[in-house]
């Protein structure tokens, strides 16, 4: 409007213009003047009355400006989401709550139509909502909508026309408005609705089941509900058939007799009650029916509420009345028991004061018992530990019995002990009123108890100085027994003229055999003395045989007497028991059975104690010959100490007679027994059981099967050229045992640096070069298990193998030297075999296999696989250490290394030049976590500088690097190749 008006004011200045040209050209020169000037005062005015237009024109679009603005910012802040439509039903604006509620922004909204924002199914009740404000210009509908990428949202969806008509220029206004709040509330209040009546319910049938008889008052006093005991009792007694409903309560329950219920309830009391103005009725009352004597306890309480009321409970406590009654005369009873106990009784308060003696006490104490009531115990006591004064005193204040409580007391005849009991006492409302008990002398008790200990202590240092002194001779002996054995070991690894070696034999059988009398004298002084520990452990249960079998296969073999083995298809492979225990047992079975029986075979069975089970937990073994059997008298005294089947048997064969009573014992340590079956002349049949844990999974197990006689057990036999080139650490301060244990771990081919204590052991370890130490425990200075610890303590040498050697045998000295951080434990004196085997477990990590399982180890171990000590480029026992040992495992792992990477050269070559430095970068990587593995140093490094130089973009550098690669390569590949080759692997792709 404004802009026409200006139109029309150019217009008439235009028109006023020409007219004064025309007066000009008329009125010739001075009217010319005249009209300039006035020309120019009408130019003037005009532009003041055109600066006034425009400046109320600018006014009025900044009235506009902010009017459209607040409806704006009034639109965008609505709380609820408002959208505009066009006659299309497409959004042409819409508010920030609008954006919020369908989770999008303003430039993807505009131009959309609004049912696409809708839940797909309910777009047909939205369609016909705007049908709805087609037709009648507003409609209201519930719906939902389907935000961007989150669950559908309920909302109430109104609708306004703007236009006057449906077409072109038709706007509508849509509300939207989130409801989920009161859906989620309506839930709620049906969910809680649903609970409440679930809960009355309950609250019903719960009330329905008590045994008391339950009433619910209204504000009235007037009954509304009973329960179905209230019934029952109800229609006993003669009760109405309306149960009482509806009757005011002070009626049914009052104006009884007084003697058999309570005083009638006046109706001021009830309502106090019921009006909250009394906090309830609780009272007791006689109810005596022509049968029997009752009596019933009253409860009224106030019920809350909307609608206030009462509820009432009566309960029998029949029971306890005349169980109180019971307990006066048993207090009458009482009374005269003791007056004529020998034992005295005693009450005490509530202040643990004593109260009251029985006439006992004083005859007993010499006591007056006045002078002790009104005093605490400890006025009394004259000699107690505190520990157990502790306790009494404990007891007494947590309110709990106590049985058996000793002390002392000064009487007028001198020291006495007392031994007391007592009980807490409580009244009738469970409030604590005091203690009483009964008390009794037991000095003479306490006397022979004294002496008693005083013979403990006495046979317990001698059992000490015994297991001190087996000790201490255990290792005196094997000591230098193990240089005996040791030395003549290594005498007869030489040349020497055949009587010297004769000479030499007989000196190593005469130790051994001196070496076994020993052990069987401290494995029975430990089994008497309960010194014996019987371990648990999965173990392999036909390996344990065949080790068995092997030790005494050379002699059998020469006696010619075949080995058989029967083991139950139903015995599991896998055990968990003691296998160095049974073993032992098994072991001394053959040994004799070997020894007694010149021709015919021997058998060793294993089957399942008392039937078939599962799992299985008790077997049975056997071991039976065809030697010459014994008598009935022979069995009789066999599993004693020192017992032999005839005085010439120890002539005939040695021995001390302990073998099969240690084997008792051991069986019955391990739940089992030992015994033997034997018929004079036609052999003999030793047995024992054994009770263990359960079983394992483990390889399969043929049911029956015949051990080939081969000398071979845990170490015997095994190939030990891994050892070559070992660094071994040797502590140890005897001049022979250290020649007899490097003349043993050179023959190996093994690496030997020996020092003479404890604190050389600490300073030589911390080099870092060695792969195992053995560490005598006895040393001048500094221990073994002190020099131990001290290495433990540096952080870079926890895993180094430390190995304890020692002539102590005892159990208990084995469990001090692993606490201390010892790996394992060899005792002297050592065989060989078990020396290189104790090694090879450690340098090579067979140690750690244990956590694989008897299957895994079995699987991968390789036990008969060769394998080099020296393969060119690669560190071979550090390479086993990587995989536990397993010979097996590190050889397919040096398959595989040659199989997947023999290409690497040539792959590295190719992805530089085609300039893919990813693929090159990933390879690299990958062969050097190979070359790791298999512990190729050289290879390794070089293979880092090249994954270096390509994130360096060091092209040039890498380049120099892989051929540098390839002159290396190639050589390791052959020596890997050569050592699969020669261990009895062959290489396949499906191994």
């Amino acid at each position: 409007m404004n802009d026409k008006l200006q139109l029309e004011a150019e217009r008439q200045m235009q028109d006023e213009e020409d007219l004064a040209l025309r007066r000009l050209v008329s009125d010739g020169p001075g009217a010319g003047q005249r009209l300039l000037e006035e020309t120019l005062h009408n130019l003037r005015v005009h532009e003041e009355e055109l600066k006034a237009q425009n400046d109320e024109l600018q006014q009025a679009r900044e009235d506009i400006e902010r009017q459209n603005n607040k409806n704006r910012d009034l639109f965008d802040c609505a709380p609820v989401g408002y959208f505009v439509l066009d006659e299309r039903l497409s959004i042409i604006d819409v508010n920030i709550a609008g954006l919020k509620l369908i989770g999008n922004d303003r430039a993807h909204v505009i131009g959309m139509p609004f049912r696409m924002f809708v839940d797909g199914k309910v777009r047909q009740e939205v369609d016909g909502h705007f049908s709805m404000v087609k037709a009648h210009g507003n409609a209201s509908t519930e719906s939902r909508l389907a935000p961007h990428q989150k669950a559908p949202v309920p909302i109430i969806l109104k609708s306004v026309r703007l236009g006057t008509e449906w077409g072109e220029g038709w706007r509508c206004l849509t509300t939207v408005m989130d409801i989920t709040d009161r859906k989620v509330a309506e839930e709620t209040a049906y969910r809680h609705s649903a609970e409440l009546a679930i809960t009355r319910d309950k609250l019903a049938l719960i009330i329905d089941c008590m045994p008391q008889h339950i009433a619910v008052l209204d504000r009235h006093g007037v009954i509304t509900l009973v329960n179905e005991a209230w019934r029952k009792f109800s229609i006993e007694n003669g009760g109405s058939l309306t149960f009482c409903i509806g009757e005011y309560y002070g009626s049914v329950c009052g104006g009884v007799d007084a003697n058999e219920c309570p005083p009638q309830l006046n109706s001021r009391a009830l309502l106090d009650v019921i009006n909250g103005q009394s906090s309830g009725v609780s009272l007791e009352y006689p109810c005596h029916s022509p049968t029997e004597q009752r009596w019933f306890k009253l409860d009224i309480s106030p019920i809350s509420g909307v609608e206030p009321g009462a509820i009432v409970v009566h309960t029998n406590i029949t029971s306890r009345k005349i169980m109180e009654m019971n307990v006066q005369k048993s207090r009458d009873r009482f009374s005269d028991f003791a007056r004529s106990s020998s034992d005295w009784y005693w009450e005490m308060d509530e202040n643990l004061r004593f109260t009251w003696f029985s006439e006992r006490f004083s005859y007993v104490t010499g006591l007056d018992p006045q002078e002790v009531i009104g005093k605490t115990r400890e006025w009394l006591i004259s000699e107690i530990s505190p520990e157990s004064l502790a306790d009494h005193q404990g007891d007494l204040s947590a309110r709990r019995p106590f049985r058996d409580f000793d002390y002392a007391i000064d009487t007028g005849r001198g020291k006495k002990y007392l031994r007391i009991s007592g009980v807490p006492v409580f009244d009738k409302e469970c409030e604590f009123i005091g203690y009483r008990g009964t008390g009794a002398d037991v000095t003479e008790i306490k006397e022979i108890e004294a002496q008693l200990r005083e013979s403990k202590n006495v046979a317990e240092a001698a059992n000490k100085a015994k297991s001190l002194f087996l000790a201490n001779m255990s290792h005196e002996i094997r000591t230098p027994m193990n240089g005996i054995i040791g030395m003549a070991h290594l005498a007869l690894g030489g040349e020497l003229p055949a009587k010297q070696r004769h000479h030499i034999q007989s000196i190593k059988q005469s130790a051994q055999r001196l070496l076994g009398i020993i052990n069987d004298i401290l494995d029975l002084s430990k089994a008497e003395a309960g010194k014996v520990v019987i371990d648990t452990a999965p173990f392999d249960l036909a390996n344990l045989v065949d080790e068995a079998i092997s030790v005494v296969a050379a002699q059998a073999s020469e006696k010619r007497l075949p080995i058989n083995v029967r083991i139950a298809p139903e015995v599991p492979r896998g055990m968990i028991g003691d296998p160095l225990r049974i073993r032992q047992i098994l072991l001394n079975y053959l040994s004799n059975a070997v020894k007694f029986t010149s021709s015919g075979g021997i058998d060793v069975d294993v089957q399942i104690e008392g039937g078939k089970t599962a799992p299985p937990t008790k077997l049975r073994f056997a071991v039976s010959d065809t030697g010459c059997g014994l008598t009935p008298e022979q069995q009789a005294t066999l599993f004693q100490s020192f017992q032999q089947a005839e005085a010439s048997t120890s002539a005939k064969f040695g021995g001390t007679g302990l073998g099969l009573a240690i084997a008792r014992q051991l069986a019955e340590l391990m739940g089992g027994r030992a015994g033997v079956e034997s018929q004079y002349g036609s052999g003999s049949t030793f047995w024992f059981t054994v009770q263990f844990q359960g079983a394992v999974d483990g390889a399969d197990c043929p049911s029956k099967f015949l051990y080939p006689i081969k000398p071979h057990n845990n170490f015997a036999h095994q190939d030990h050229s891994i050892l070559q080139g070992a660094q071994v650490l040797l502590a140890e301060d005897d001049l022979t045992n250290q020649m007899v244990a490097v003349g043993l771990l050179e023959a190996a081919g093994m690496l030997v640096d020996v020092v003479g204590n404890g604190a050389a052991a600490v300073e030589k370890a911390a080099s870092g070069k060695y792969e195992i130490v053995l560490m005598d425990v006895r040393m001048p200075g500094m221990d073994g298990i002190t020099a131990t610890r001290l290495i433990r303590e540096n952080v870079e040498l926890l895993d180094l193998p430390i190995v304890a050697m020692t002539a102590n045998a005892m159990h208990e000295h084995k469990d001090e030297c692993l606490a201390a951080g010892m790996s394992d434990f060899v005792s002297k004196p050592f065989q060989p075999e078990q020396l290189y085997g104790v090694i090879q477990n450690w340098v090579t990590g067979l140690a750690e296999a244990s956590i694989l399982g008897t299957a895994g180890m079995n699987a991968m171990s390789g036990r008969d696989l060769h394998l080099p000590s020296e393969i060119s480029g690669l560190n071979v026992r550090a390479g086993l250490r990587r995989v536990a040992g397993m010979k097996k495992l590190y050889l397919s792992s040096l398959q595989s290394f040659v199989q997947e990477q023999g290409d690497i050269v040539l792959r590295l070559r190719q992805a530089i030049a085609n300039r893919d430095f990813e693929t090159a970068g990933r390879d690299a990587h990958t062969f050097k976590g190979l070359a790791g593995m298999i512990e190729a140093k050289e290879i390794v490094g070089i293979t880092e500088d090249i994954e270096a130089g390509l994130e360096a973009s060091d092209i040039l550098g890498v380049m120099r690097l892989v051929d540098n690669l390839e002159g290396l390569f190639p050589p390791l590949l052959a020596s890997i190749t050569l050592a699969v080759g020669s261990s009895g692997l062959e290489f396949s792709n499906g191994d």
